[in-house]
């Protein structure tokens, strides 16, 4: 006959404590062998202590719950790539951080132009953003996958001339949700869509793009485009144009603050020509934040 090994000594010996055991029981990725009728006093086999080492160990190693029900069967190298891959983020942004622990705003120089109402047709691309860094991955590199169709579908729209393009927050906020997420990839119009033109607009989205595309139109009202660029230009590597990133945000809302500047929208945009293959030595994006023209600088 098979000893009963009671939660404390079974906890003890697999490293699992006795509220994991409990959560565990509920969730059926180890339930006790046996349960007393009215103690609820609860029993484990011996030959459930090998699956509890393994259990216990997973979770040290950082193996979420949704993954612990196959632990005899887990794929160990394939968890060793994404603690591999998230720990080459966790460097990443710990050097993102360090260098923007003393933020040199003086390093930007910024330019304000005047521009007027645009009209502009657009999608609405909505993701949802998985917690592990292998899934972030794959999120990212579907969307870099879809974006060319996106954006030919919007240039194929009319025969305006080149225009320029870019990706911006929605002007209301997804769902409430904090893994989903969504972009607004637009495009200048030459004029402003009446009712049937943008039925005709929707029309044209969805058929290319199908029914999970979700078309927009608007206008930009006229407005003040501020832009920061580097006081010393020079070639950006991937940790410097992160960090880039973060201070251009910084710098805007100091520039905001001191000249009394009312924001339109939820946050910059990232505008660039539109060509869908960029020629040799085209300019980057640029971040623009869009402010009201009415605002009075000091």
């Amino acid at each position: 006959m098979s000893r009963q090994i009671g939660p404390a000594e079974f906890a003890l010996a697999t490293g699992l404590t006795p509220k994991a055991l409990r959560l565990y029981a509920e969730r059926g990725i180890l339930e006790p062998a046996s349960v007393a009728p009215g103690s609820g006093h609860r029993g484990y086999s011996a030959e459930q202590l090998h699956h509890g080492q393994l259990l216990g160990l997973l979770r040290q190693a950082g193996v979420p719950l949704s993954e612990l029900g196959s632990a005899r069967d887990f794929d160990h190298a394939r968890w060793r790539d994404q603690l591999a891959l998230r720990r080459q983020l966790e460097d990443f942004h710990l050097a993102v951080a360090e260098r923007l622990a003393e933020p040199d705003l003086d390093a930007l120089r910024p330019t304000t132009r005047t521009a007027p109402a645009q009209p502009w047709v657009g999608v609405v691309c909505r993701f949802e953003l998985p917690e592990e860094p292998e899934g972030q991955l794959q999120t990212f590199a579907a969307m870099a996958a879809d974006l060319p169709g996106v954006r030919r579908t919007l240039h194929e729209w009319s025969d305006a001339p080149p225009a320029r393009w870019w990706t911006a927050a929605p002007d209301s906020p997804a769902p409430a949700s904090s893994r989903v997420h969504e972009m607004v990839v637009a495009r200048e119009s030459a004029t402003a869509l009446d009712a049937d033109a943008e039925r005709a607009f929707a029309e044209h989205v969805r058929a290319h793009l199908g029914e999970r595309a979700v078309p927009r139109t608007g206008v930009l009202p006229e407005r003040r485009e501020i832009t920061f660029a580097p006081v010393e230009p020079r070639p950006l590597d991937p940790l410097e144009e992160a960090t880039t990133g973060y201070l251009e945000l910084l710098a805007f809302e100091e520039h905001r603050r001191r000249h009394q500047l009312d924001p339109l929208g939820r946050g910059p945009r990232r505008v660039s020509p539109s060509a869908l293959v960029s020629p040799p030595g085209q300019e980057p994006p640029t971040t623009v934040f869009d402010v009201r023209p009415a605002a009075v600088e000091g």
